[in-house]
Order: C-alpha cells, then sequence, then structure tokens
C-alpha cells in the first residue's frame, strides 16, 4: 500500500472541527481525557496545507465546513487548548484578510468556479471510481492498507482472536474505510458553464434565457443595470423580445411594442357583459385578460387577469400550470404554457394562460380562510400543493387546523385538531413528506404526510356547489409539538436537507429547531414582528422580513450576515439555485437581492402605485408571477445575468 492512513475518519473529522461542540467533547474523549499536543492541533491553514504536500502520512482531505461554515474556524466558546492556551482562532491565508466568514466565502466560489468542474472527474475516479483498486489504482498511486477496503475485512463474529478482533474494529472506527466502488469506468467530464447554458437555451420555450445567453456573448458585460432609459429601440409584435446588438448592450434600453394585443382567448375565457369590466383592472377583465406587454426597470412584464375579484394572496407553480388563492378563499387552478421561441399565440403572446372557468361561478372553489388580506398574516404561506396537485394544504381555518383538500374531488379530508388557535401558516419540505404548520397559540406542530392515502383519493365522491365534504382517514399524522414562541406564531419554513424548521413570531423572535427530531436550537430576536421568513439551505442562512421594514440574514448559528432597510414586503420567494430572493413590494414593485449578503441587484417597477400581494417563481425560475392587490396578474421573465452585475463578470471571466 501507498498509505496507512486515510483520508477521511473521525480523527480527521475532529481534528478540523475541534473548536465546536460536540467535537471538542468527542476529541477530548478520544485523546483519553486530554486535548492532543498544540503542535498537533489545527492551527494555521498554510501549515495545514504544507503538511498534506510534503508529508506523504498526511492524506486528509477537506471536509464540507469549509465550503459553508465559517463558525469552526473561531473559537467562540474560549477554549483553553493545552497547558498554554496559546490556540484561539484558527490562522488564515493573506487573502482572507483574516475574516472567517470571506475565507469560506472565497472557498465556495473556488468549488463551484469551472476549474474544479472541469477536474471533478479525476476526483471521482480516484475515490467512486475505476482507480480505487486494482492496477489502475497502483498507477494512479492511490492505494491504502487493506483493512481500509469492506471487502478485506472479515465478519467480526467469526474472528475467535479478541485482541485481533479489537484491533480490527479500532482501525476501521478510528482510520476510516474506503467507501463502495460505484464506477468501474473512466467517469464523465462534467459539462462546461457555456455549454450548459448553450444546451438550456436550445430550449425553445425558454425564449428569455436565450436572451440573456445571447447577451452574454455578445458583450453582456458592458450592459448596464437599471435599464428603463429614453432609447427608441423597437419589437416586433411578435411578443418575443429580439437580441440588440452590441451597440445596444452599452447604452440604456428602452422596448416599445406595436400591434394590437387583446385577450389570449381559448377555453379558459368567462363569460362577461359588454362594456363591464372587473373592479380594478384597468382594462384586464374576465373577458379581456391579457393586457399588452410593457417593459420597466430592466425587465418585460405581460399583465392579464387571475379570474379573482380580490387580492391574490398566494400563489403556486407546477408542471400543470399557476394555482392562486384570493383573500376571499377562492382557488384557482390554471393553465399557463410558454410557447416555443419565435411562436405565439393567434392574439400575439409568447404564452397561452386560461383562466379557472369555475371562478365566479356557483362551482368555484372556496376554502375556509378566517385570516384577511389586512391581517399581520397576510404574507404567511397558507397554501402548499403537493403530490402533483392531488392535495392542498391550506392554513387561516377557524377549525384551528390544517386543512387537507382533495383537488380532484375539491373535498376535505378528516382534520386531526393539533393546536387550541387559528393556523396562521404551513409549510411543505420538498418530498412531500413532512408538513410544518404554525398557530396563534405560539406552537408549531410537525406532520408526517401519508403520500400513499393521498394518491388513493376516492375520485367518486362529489362536493355539493363547491363547498368542501369531508372525508375520513386524513393523510395527516402529527409527529411533534414544537414550543418556544412567547407570541402568535406568524411565518415558517421547513428544509427537510438541512434538517432545520424556522419560525417567527409576532414579538420579534425567529427560533431554529431540527426538523427530524423536533429539538429546539436556538433562538435569534428581533427589535419588531417577523412577517416574512425563507430557509436558504444552500448557504445556511435564514433570511426574515421585520415589522420595521428591515430585511435580516443570519447564519444557522446566529451569526449576523447583512442587515438592509427596504420597503414594507408582502411576499417572498426563493430562485431554485438558492442565490436570489424576489421580494414584493407595497409599491407596485418586486424587488430582488442576493442571498449572499442582501443586496439589491435589481428594482422592477411592475405597476406603480398598486400593491403587490404575492410572488412566486417558477420550478426553475425561469419566470416570475405577481399578484396584485386588485385580483390581476403579471408575467416576468427570470434574468438575473441582465441584473446582477458582479456575477455577471464573474462569469464573463470563467469563460
Amino acid at each position: 500500500f501507498h498509505y496507512g492512513t486515510h483520508y477521511s475518519s473521525i480523527g480527521t473529522v475532529l481534528y478540523y472541527l475541534l473548536r465546536l461542540e460536540p467535537f471538542t467533547t468527542h476529541a477530548l474523549s478520544l485523546q483519553g481525557g486530554k486535548f492532543d499536543h498544540e503542535s498537533r492541533m489545527f492551527d494555521c491553514v498554510a501549515d495545514t496545507w504544507k503538511n498534506c504536500l510534503s508529508n506523504p502520512s498526511d492524506v486528509k482531505e477537506l471536509i464540507p465546513e469549509f465550503f459553508y461554515m465559517p463558525e469552526f474556524l473561531m473559537n467562540s466558546n474560549n477554549i483553553r487548548f493545552g497547558e498554554e492556551g496559546k490556540l484561539h482562532d484558527v490562522r488564515l491565508p493573506p487573502w482572507a484578510k483574516g475574516c472567517p466568514k470571506r475565507f469560506i466565502d472565497i472557498q465556495r466560489k473556488a468549488l463551484e468556479s469551472e476549474y474544479v468542474s472541469a477536474n471533478l472527474h479525476h476526483w471521482i475516479d480516484l475515490i467512486f471510481g475505476f482507480k480505487q483498486r486494482g492496477k489502475a489504482a497502483e498507477e494512479a498511486v492511490n492505494v491504502f492498507f487493506h483493512l481500509t477496503y469492506p471487502g478485506n475485512i472479515p465478519p467480526l463474529h467469526t474472528i475467535e482472536d479478541e485482541v485481533e478482533r479489537l484491533s480490527i474494529e479500532s482501525q476501521i472506527l478510528n482510520f476510516g474505510v474506503i467507501p463502495a466502488q460505484l464506477f468501474t469506468k473512466p467517469h464523465g467530464q462534467r459539462m462546461s458553464l457555456e455549454e450548459a447554458w448553450r444546451n438550456d437555451a436550445k430550449d425553445g420555450s425558454n425564449w428569455f434565457f436565450r436572451r440573456s445567453v445571447t447577451m452574454l456573448g455578445t458583450g453582456l458585460s458592458a450592459l448596464t443595470l437599471g435599464m428603463a432609459g429614453t432609447s427608441g429601440e423597437t419589437e416586433p409584435s411578435g411578443g418575443h423580445m429580439t437580441t440588440p446588438d452590441a451597440s445596444q448592450l452599452q447604452g440604456r434600453m428602452q422596448v416599445r411594442r406595436t400591434g394590437g394585443v387583446s385577450s389570449a382567448g381559448g377555453a379558459g375565457e368567462l363569460p362577461m357583459e359588454r362594456g363591464k369590466e372587473r373592479r380594478g383592472t384597468i382594462g384586464a377583465g374576465r373577458g379581456n385578460p391579457v393586457m399588452p406587454p410593457s417593459y420597466s426597470g430592466g425587465a418585460m412584464s405581460y399583465s392579464f387577469s387571475s379570474g379573482h375579484e380580490d387580492a391574490v394572496l398566494h400563489m403556486c407553480y407546477d408542471q400543470e400550470g399557476l394555482m392562486t388563492m384570493s383573500s376571499w378563499g377562492s382557488c384557482g387552478m390554471h393553465h399557463f404554457q410558454l410557447l416555443p421561441e419565435n411562436k405565439v399565440d393567434a392574439k400575439g403572446m409568447p404564452f397561452v394562460f386560461n383562466v379557472d372557468k369555475t371562478l365566479g361561478t356557483p362551482r368555484e372553489k372556496q376554502v375556509d380562510l378566517k385570516l384577511t388580506f389586512d391581517t399581520p398574516y397576510s404574507g404567511c404561506t397558507m397554501i402548499a400543493p403537493f403530490q402533483s396537485r392531488r392535495a392542498l394544504l391550506c392554513a387561516g381555518s377557524g377549525q384551528h387546523t390544517v386543512q387537507c383538500i382533495s383537488l380532484k374531488t375539491y373535498q376535505c379530508f378528516e382534520p386531526v385538531r393539533a393546536h387550541s388557535d387559528v393556523v396562521t401558516c404551513v409549510a411543505l419540505s420538498r418530498d412531500d413528506r413532512l408538513c410544518v404548520s404554525g398557530s396563534r397559540d405560539t406552537t408549531l406542530v410537525l406532520w408526517a404526510v401519508d403520500a400513499d392515502r393521498v394518491h388513493n383519493i376516492n375520485t367518486s365522491c362529489t362536493s355539493v356547489s363547491g363547498i368542501p365534504q369531508s372525508m375520513d382517514s386524513g393523510p395527516m399524522i402529527p409527529i411533534h409539538t414544537l414550543q418556544g414562541h412567547d407570541d402568535a406564531v406568524v411565518c415558517v419554513d421547513v428544509h427537510a436537507d438541512e434538517d432545520v424548521v424556522a419560525s417567527g413570531s409576532s414579538d420579534g423572535t425567529v427560533i431554529l429547531y431540527r426538523l427530524h427530531v423536533g429539538r429546539y436550537v436556538r433562538s435569534i430576536a428581533y427589535r419588531s414582528p417577523v412577517l416574512l421568513l425563507k430557509i436558504v439551505g444552500s448557504f445556511g442562512h435564514v433570511i426574515a422580513f421585520t415589522h420595521s421594514n428591515q430585511l435580516h440574514s443570519h447564519t444557522f448559528n446566529g451569526e449576523v450576515r447583512a442587515r438592509l432597510d427596504v420597503d414594507h414586503y408582502t411576499h417572498l420567494a426563493l430562485s431554485s439555485d438558492d442565490l436570489y430572493v424576489v421580494a414584493a413590494s407595497v409599491h407596485g414593485a418586486i424587488v430582488v437581492h442576493r442571498t449572499s449578503d442582501l443586496k439589491e441587484i435589481q428594482r422592477i417597477e411592475v405597476r406603480h402605485g398598486q400593491r403587490v400581494s404575492s410572488v412566486c417563481l417558477s420550478g426553475r425560475s425561469k419566470h416570475v408571477f405577481v399578484g396584485f392587490q386588485d385580483g390581476t396578474l403579471a408575467l416576468i421573465p427570470w434574468e438575473p445575468l441582465l441584473w446582477d452585475e458582479e456575477r455577471r463578470l464573474e462569469i464573463s471571466r470563467q469563460l
């Protein structure tokens, strides 16, 4: 063998995480109740790097915390290491400027860089692939001690010599084990960033994404933010935007549409008296649901009717279309489809939107919604469709429980009451298996969702006049009751991958819990009530909006990342890559912030003076739906490459 030690083991993990509990206690246990000598402890990144390059017996790999957790580099617990106690925070490279957060941010960017992407398959070959064993491993100088390979370890119960058995157990526990071999052939190289963009841009339905990529290839770095201007570039009436040349990119840009645009037509149109428009829609009534496109604040937008007579309080989007819920509790399930590039419908629109035909009729679907639009809970997540739209979870009921409603028969499953007051918010994990609800009674309840029960909904039952009828044996099973708040829970979010639940209350407290065990982790206090909340799992952050019109970002460990004074927001939505958060403003705009530092990268004045009540991104963040107080909607292409100058320049350098 080439190496007597291993690249990943308990000792390696404890070496790096010595300053954090419970790893400090585990390290003491491993060393017989005392810390190791200071010269052998993790003190300096540069020294550890040099030792790994020069010492054949030191083959430690970096652990995941090097890319997301600055806290492990700081001795926040003021632990005295060794007799002299000289060790404190880890000494960082000069380019980190003594800041652990800066060090982690740069490490993360390096990990996601094109160079690492282009060479990642070599690491996979060594750890999981064909270079793990055999002749290929020998040629790659990648052979370890024989007991680290699972196939070389005899069943422990067959070893009669107790000394030998204890020695093998100690080897396994303390010195690591080679993972299972997943590939026997060379792993393919990861597609480059440019290739990935080009392939995605070939998707004809994503015409605005193709425009962004084309711009990037023709000098996008020259494009400035805030592109609403005075020049007179025009666009054909087809509804899709043509790609400007490099000279156009260097100035400010305005787009004018020519030609008449009226209704999107189709089966979704509802009958309406001539000359009679819906309240507050400015010509976007049910009989005329699509308005001419406009261009403002560096983004194109289309306005159309949702079919609701009141505020669009919540929206959810999936592959089948758009679901909306109004402040009066009416639900609409609309068909939405983007058309391929250079394709428009009969009315010149690059998409098809068919309004739910039941809205405004006796068959309109109604939800028992006790919380109204003007309450502090109007920004809560009150609906969560799941299981491919087979069911809907809804808060806000006067029954003090989460409503689980079949979207095939529109019937309620028999509710299980776990709260003693109105349920104000609900959040669902991405795998549709866990749900968390918050209530005015200051508690949260973690629910298990029985997917099989949802799947086997009895479609033969019917409801009368859209009024939900109850069904027995609901799929919601309460698991844990989470406590800790002293006031009403206003908002909640859940992230199953990070095993985190975050909740905000009216007294300005955000509490983090462990999801699967229902254990309290920590509290973060603000000076005003918390109204909106989002977990950014990729960065280990929690973003909170408070009543004092401030946007805050904290790590899971409670460290402040950023704070920003903003408009009064009514809704928050995360992009699919967790890089951006989109906020709905009461002043008729949507505002895009970077999640890493909360910097505002774009402000789009969709409709000045008209309150934005909700915002929703499509599954792959290709477009943004905006809901308004008057019941209308707007569609905006999602183009962060045009808006985020720093990211655009960084990507341009990589290309």
